[in-house]
């Protein structure tokens, strides 16, 4: 059985943990496990699911970001 190499730019979740990873580390959190999970969910609702639908769309299509249109997207 052949396996693909793996690559975190054709890996989706990459993009949602660097979304994630960001919002994070720019938030201003405390040491209280309230705290951190308030921020956590916080940081999960700024997450753009747009983007990794784009970057899911380019990939799995070989399209370039200039290339996409909205109708694309929405039969994607």
């Amino acid at each position: 059985l052949y396996s693909v190499p793996y690559r975190p730019k054709t890996n989706v979740i990459e993009s949602w943990f660097s979304q994630f990873k960001h919002y994070f580390k720019h938030s201003k959190t405390g040491t209280k496990y309230s705290e951190i999970k308030t921020t956590v969910q916080e940081c999960i609702n700024m997450i753009d699911l747009n983007v990794i639908k784009i970057t899911l769309f380019m990939l799995t299509t070989n399209q370039r970001p200039g290339n996409i249109n909205q109708k694309n997207l929405q039969d994607f």
